[in-house]
């Protein structure tokens, strides 16, 4: 992952503070991303990972997204081209279907 890369998923994941619950994490040396909502909402106890990326090579890694707005948006228009982008969390077999880079 070139430098511009990672800048561009540290912006995305660490710029991520949607609420008090947010807790964005970034664990550089092994190129994970990670948003974790933590915490009460109202009588509710809130322990989720919405986005799960991971900086692979030249590739990044969309390994989870249950965001509304998908992050793959996020990421392209971030600049980070389609072709560049695995959708890790769809069967192998369909990734060649996607328009998405393949493993």
């Amino acid at each position: 992952m070139t430098p511009a890369g990672e800048a561009i998923l540290d912006r995305l994941v660490l710029d991520d503070r949607t609420s008090h619950l947010t807790i964005p994490l970034h664990a550089d040396r092994i190129g994970q991303y990670l948003v974790l909502d933590l915490g009460w909402n109202g009588d509710k106890y809130l322990h989720a990972t919405p986005i799960h990326l991971s900086a692979i090579g030249d590739k990044v890694w969309v390994q989870y997204d249950d965001t509304e707005e998908s992050v793959v948006t996020d990421l392209m228009e971030a600049g980070i081209p389609r072709e560049n982008i695995v959708l890790g969390f769809r069967h192998p077999k369909l990734g060649q279907h996607t328009g998405f880079a393949v493993a």
